[in-house]
């Protein structure tokens, strides 16, 4: 099989010779650490990158807004093909200008390309947003005319026949989606703050901004689906913390699954099968909403959010896992390693819909040795297990 075909084959629940060889991604500082512990440095990193900087994996794969990959891990331990995410602009087209606002000993202040002025430690690079590009109705209104236009043409890649090209004759999986989602774009817009207000205070707000965002996504990706199939599609949201989602199940229903179902329904009428949503946190109560509205799956399933995927596949059979391992059990070493692995791969592997891998990004605390032993047992824990067609 080849990466392409073992995604596509997870996400079937068919049989697979072997799980997809896939990491979500990792913090700057952990990959500093790994090559004082044996990585081998071919590629290497950027050497200007902040503390909190990540490194895109296979799973956050090759993105159009976000460069940095991981190359030398990837290399070394016979990783699978990155995702391919299509490669155009589905944001803010212009960006905003970057600028520098502020500068001091220990932070600054800038505006980034998404209209948020954000301050920034010149320590570890841990952000801190101050304000957004929108605070009322009329301001929305004049960003989503100045920026917010399915303007396909200004939105391609250079090169773009080229890469097209390239993408229909792909061994590697090619995603639809990402960096937008529906409470994630009115967050992005308002601020939590003033997003959590604008629930009450202005509600058709928040439901036009969502709307808005399906419609934005359909004209661009109408045109590039009728002449290249896309393989899975993202929805970006990050709407829950470790304690839960930040919306009751009501609220989810009345301003955002609207847009859901009308955004899943044009995927899979363009023949997308596979919709999965990238959200942090404790999301157990999330994924039945995500099923009304059309989701297939999840990622990363982070432990730290109280998330147990053996329990998620017991209650929902069908629902694609991507994650799941904790980054925090990994870095206790391999006893430790031992018991979680023995107590997810079996289950896991025999129901299928599975891609495992550390539950977000890689935090420093996880040893180069540990991180190799994790993906070796998990390989030998795979090979040992029964199928569920064995």
């Amino acid at each position: 099989m080849d990466t392409r075909e073992r995604l596509l084959a997870t996400l079937n629940f068919e049989p697979l010779d072997r799980p997809l060889c896939w990491e979500f991604g990792y913090w700057y500082p952990t990959l500093v650490r790994w090559y004082q512990e044996g990585l081998p440095r071919h590629v290497g990193i950027d050497e200007h990158s902040d503390d909190d900087a990540t490194v895109f994996g296979e799973a956050l794969g090759i993105d159009w807004r976000n460069p940095s990959r991981e190359y030398d891990a990837h290399h070394t331990l016979g990783f699978d093909e990155y995702m391919y995410r299509i490669p155009i602009n589905n944001l803010f087209c212009p960006v905003f200008e970057s600028r520098l606002l502020e500068d001091h000993a220990d932070w600054y202040k800038v505006s980034d390309q998404d209209g948020q002025i954000v301050k920034i430690s010149k320590h570890n690079g841990s952000r801190h947003f101050v304000d957004t590009c929108v605070k009322n109705r009329d301001d929305y209104g004049r960003v989503k005319a100045e920026r917010l236009r399915p303007n396909l043409k200004d939105r391609l890649p250079g090169g773009w026949e080229e890469i097209k090209t390239k993408l229909k004759h792909r061994t590697f999986p090619l995603m639809y989606g990402g960096m937008q989602g529906f409470f994630n774009q009115s967050r992005r817009l308002l601020g939590f703050e003033r997003l959590m207000l604008a629930f009450g205070t202005d509600p058709e707000l928040i439901k036009a901004i969502a709307d808005d965002t399906a419609e934005l996504l359909i004209a661009l990706y109408d045109p590039l689906l009728a002449e290249l199939p896309g393989d899975y599609a993202m929805i970006s949201e990050d709407m829950a913390y470790k304690n839960g989602c930040f919306v009751s199940p009501a609220t989810f229903r009345e301003f955002f699954m609207p847009a859901y179902k009308k955004l899943t329904g044009f995927y899979r009428d363009h023949g997308i099968r596979h919709i999965i949503v990238d959200c942090d946190g404790d999301v157990m109560g999330l994924i039945p909403l995500l099923i009304e509205g059309g989701v297939t799956g999840l990622h990363p399933f982070e432990v730290t959010g109280r998330n147990d995927i053996v329990e998620v596949r017991r209650r929902y059979p069908r629902f694609q896992i991507l994650g799941g391992i904790g980054k925090k059990i990994v870095a206790q070493g391999t006893a430790a390693i031992d018991v979680e692995l023995a107590r997810l791969v079996p289950p896991l592997k025999a129901t299928g819909g599975w891609i495992p891998f550390i539950d977000h990004t890689v935090p420093p605390e996880v040893s180069w040795p540990n991180f190799c032993y994790y993906r070796k047992r998990l390989l030998e824990l795979w090979h040992d297990s029964p199928s569920a067609n064995t």
